[in-house]
């Protein structure tokens, strides 16, 4: 399958995702980042989904009327699902992404945990996982509502300080980084800000050379 590489601006824009596995949080993590408004369709809602802010979250059976207006949709559940859900897309006009099958996407969104991988290049995946340092014990999904929350304390900040948007897609990856997940993981909330408020820095630094 033969593909271009192309930023596409969804900020503001009405972006559905309908699933509730780590696909969809995936997903819904990476269009946040981006500025998207969200909606979550999961009949099932993990609490990797309920802590993600500023979403609109509808814990109902999908339905073709939940995707009315949408810009992008993002089907991330069973395949018979996927199917209605793909003919729905494809009717309403609204871009495409199925995290499972990137050959019937028009757009492919990076998996927050493997954007900058360093170790294994094809990681498999893996259950939910929990890392106990102490009294910190944070499960995979909460490492992902955290750093979702630090996303969008900085994003303005983000924006405002770091105005060429491939250093300002740098900033946000570098966030999403294997490391950074660590430091979430293991150094909690407060000094992964501290952390994430030290990078902006630094790339504010270098989008002003």
């Amino acid at each position: 399958m033969k593909s271009l590489q192309a930023d596409i601006q969804v900020s503001d824009k009405l972006c559905v995702v309908v699933g509730q596995g780590s696909s969809a949080a995936a997903a819904a993590l990476a269009l946040v980042a981006a500025g998207a408004r969200i909606r979550i369709i999961a009949a099932r809602c993990p609490a990797s989904l309920r802590t993600l802010p500023d979403v609109d979250l509808l814990r109902v059976t999908y339905k073709s009327a939940h995707i009315k207006g949408a810009f992008l949709v993002v089907a991330a559940s069973a395949p018979a699902l996927n199917k209605r859900i793909i003919r729905d897309a494809r009717k309403a006009g609204a871009l495409l992404s199925v995290p499972s099958s990137p050959a019937a996407s028009d757009i492919v969104l990076e998996q927050p945990s493997t954007v900058t991988r360093r170790k294994d290049p094809a990681p498999k995946a893996q259950p939910p996982v929990s890392v106990d340092a102490g009294a910190l014990r944070l499960t995979l999904g909460d490492v992902y509502a955290h750093l979702a929350r630090i996303v969008c304390t900085l994003r303005p900040e983000a924006i405002s300080r770091i105005p060429n948007p491939r250093r300002r897609t740098a900033f946000f990856e570098a966030l999403a980084d294997d490391d950074f997940l660590d430091c979430i993981r293991v150094h909690g909330h407060a000094a992964a800000l501290d952390r994430a408020q030290g990078l902006l820095s630094e790339a504010s630094s270098g989008a002003k050379r």
